[in-house]
């Protein structure tokens, strides 16, 4: 395209960049040599009849700035009509390339606190890191029990969280629990804490009573099976396992058949010819 210096630069200038010196795109720049001027239009970054007095001298683009030949002013070259070979360029710092990725340290500092009787809080400090190998979220194990292995077992529950911090619920009142915390980026997950132990408080009262068993559909003459209530009790009071007994007219008090935790009780070797009842008792 035909257009002035000034004009180019600003075209170069909108894009956050400036017009190119001829030595960074190969071109010959001494204008003093003998030979410069031979095939000029090739050899500048720019050049016009505008800027000649005669010949085949030319103008030309330097760091120190635009420069003109004979008794042709810089001011005038600036203003000329026919830029050639023109390109723009853009000084770009390059940034240091990123480090390796790799695993990640353990986290610090895990610390267990406001532990209920039923629920207790965790937090850490992230591990150090170099991004771009920061931490995507975090994995936290824990299981019902004192535990000084230095990794959790395949047994441990899992939770995983973006933020250092997890509230744990469902617990049991009374209990000791160990807990790990491992952080994860883009190559895995990392090295394991140390584990705390942290328990819970004890219940304060004998839990209140629970829901009635209900029977399930079935069809056997000496067998039945009987839906439990869920978690009983929130709280201070809640149960730790349920008590089923069973009354029937060949034995008329009441008898503990088996304790439980879950919500679904079979009974076997029942007599057809009898009646029978039942009821729970929660306790902690």
């Amino acid at each position: 395209h035909r257009m002035t210096l000034v004009q180019a630069t600003q075209a170069c200038g909108s894009i956050g960049a400036r017009l190119c010196y001829p030595t960074e795109l190969g071109l010959v720049m001494d204008p003093d040599s003998e030979d410069a001027c031979d095939g000029a239009a090739e050899m500048r970054v720019w050049t016009s009849s505008l800027c000649r007095t005669g010949g085949n001298v030319v103008g030309h683009l330097s760091q120190g700035g635009v420069s003109g030949t004979a008794d042709t002013t810089p001011a005038r070259c600036s203003q000329m009509e026919e830029l050639l070979n023109a390109r723009c360029c853009a000084d770009l710092a390059m940034p240091p390339p990123s480090p390796p990725l790799r695993l990640l340290d353990a986290p610090a500092g895990v610390h267990a606190g406001g532990a209920t009787c039923t629920s207790l809080s965790l937090s850490w400090e992230p591990p150090p890191y170099t991004p771009p190998s920061g931490p995507l979220d975090y994995a936290v194990a824990w299981i019902d029990a004192s535990a000084d292995d230095s990794v959790p077992g395949d047994e441990a529950e899992r939770l995983v969280v973006t933020a250092p911090t997890l509230q744990v619920d469902r617990l049991s009142p009374g209990e000791t629990y160990t807990f790990w915390v491992a952080a994860r980026n883009g190559l895995g997950l990392g090295a394991w804490s140390r584990p705390v132990e942290v328990a819970t408080i004890p219940p304060t009262r004998a839990p209140d009573a629970p829901i009635e068993p209900a029977l399930a559909a079935g069809d056997s003459c000496d067998s039945l099976e009987l839906y439990l209530p869920d978690r009983r009790t929130d709280g201070c009071a809640s149960d730790e396992a349920l008590a089923l007994q069973i009354i029937s007219a060949a034995v008329p008090v009441w008898t503990t058949t088996q304790h439980t935790t879950g919500t679904r009780v079979l009974l076997g070797q029942l007599d057809s010819a009898q009646a029978y009842r039942f009821r729970l008792i929660a306790f902690n």
